[in-house]
């Protein structure tokens, strides 16, 4: 999958596949039944993954997909909680009565009883009502994981820039945009602008030792349509480029030369992944902090797909 492809295609990818390596320009997954199997078992229909694929790829050859249209066996997982007596005779009277056993699923053996997640609190107060009284051990089977507080959505922001901007550039697994535009969406105002300025404060860190350049130095600044467009045609070509860069949004000013990976959408601004000369590494940039860009070298044109 390049990682020039939309966001909806690796979506519709990614419960039904492996990741296995990374380069530069694409990032390579595996599809086995074992991941299919895994993808079934969430409640994922493999339509949408055969029509990618096919749009992807074309024509799948004779016998491609044998062993992967769906799996040998299924095994139905009931989620449920057992009632356990002590002693057993305690569930064999009380069951006796009508609001107690029509809470109860099943009847296993003396004092042992299966009951609906659903029925656990109302069974719970008919014994109670009848002098019983119980004691819940464990989780309650399908109980719902709690949402995260807008801290915590703020925390995992947090811990997916710097990972991004620290991971080396065939780390598997970078944070997804759709993932980080979720999260951002659970926080407050305040937290938003608290979380911008110490993403601010991690570039200007990462960038103290950069060498910063004087206004009179800077390039002629250029319409954000127009670097757009460099930056594009530089990812298609494969070309390095020389940008104006504003790191932390704080008139700290530096010249470098990037090689342009990927323009991607993250919660409504456009940022520029490239492998930075520099630092000799991946780094993130926002596009709307670039004051201006040009191609250096002459480059080549990707091969389609």
């Amino acid at each position: 999958m390049p990682h020039t492809a939309a966001d909806a295609d690796l979506l519709r990818l990614l419960p039904f596949a492996r990741w296995q390596l990374a380069d530069a320009s694409m990032t390579s997954y595996q599809i086995t039944p074992a991941t299919l199997a895994a993808a079934t078992s969430r409640g994922q229909s493999a339509g949408p993954l055969w029509a990618l694929l096919a749009h992807r790829a074309g024509q799948e050859p004779d016998g491609w997909r044998a062993g992967l249209d769906g799996p040998d066996a299924t095994v139905r997982i009931v989620h449920t909680a057992v009632a356990l007596a002590d002693p057993p005779a305690a569930l064999d009277r009380v069951a006796e009565e009508r609001s107690v056993r029509r809470r109860i699923a099943a009847r296993l053996a003396p004092g042992v009883a299966l009951v609906e997640p659903a029925d656990v609190a109302a069974l719970t107060r008919a014994l109670e009502r009848r002098g019983v009284a119980t004691q819940p051990e464990g989780k309650p089977a399908g109980a719902a994981a709690a949402a995260l507080s807008p801290h915590e959505s703020a925390a995992l922001l947090l811990a997916c820039a710097f990972y991004r901007r620290h991971a080396p550039p065939d780390a598997p697994l970078l944070p997804h945009g759709v993932l980080e535009e979720r999260l951002r969406a659970e926080l407050t105002p305040q937290l938003r602008a608290a979380l911008d300025n110490a993403l601010d404060e991690i570039d200007a860190q990462l960038d103290e030792d950069v060498p910063s350049i004087t206004p009179a130095e800077l390039p002629r600044p250029m319409p954000l349509k127009q670097i757009a467009r460099c930056l594009s045609r530089a990812i298609e070509r494969a070309q390095a480029v020389e940008i104006s860069y504003d790191t932390g949004g704080q008139n700290a000013w530096s010249l470098r030369v990037v090689r342009p990976l990927t323009l991607e959408w993250r919660y409504d601004e456009l940022y520029l992944r490239a492998y930075c000369t520099l630092r000799q590494a991946e780094r993130t940039f926002r596009v709307d902090r670039i004051g201006a860009a040009r191609v250096v070298g002459r480059g080549r044109r990707r091969a389609p797909g």
